[in-house]
């Protein structure tokens, strides 16, 4: 499960990256 706070922002810190909040919906 990846912090709730991330989702909010619509982004999440992958590896150092910012992935579209789309890879982590499904």
């Amino acid at each position: 499960r990846l912090g709730s706070n991330t989702r909010q922002t619509g982004e999440i810190l992958v590896n150092g990256r910012k992935q579209a909040l789309g890879y982590g919906t499904s």
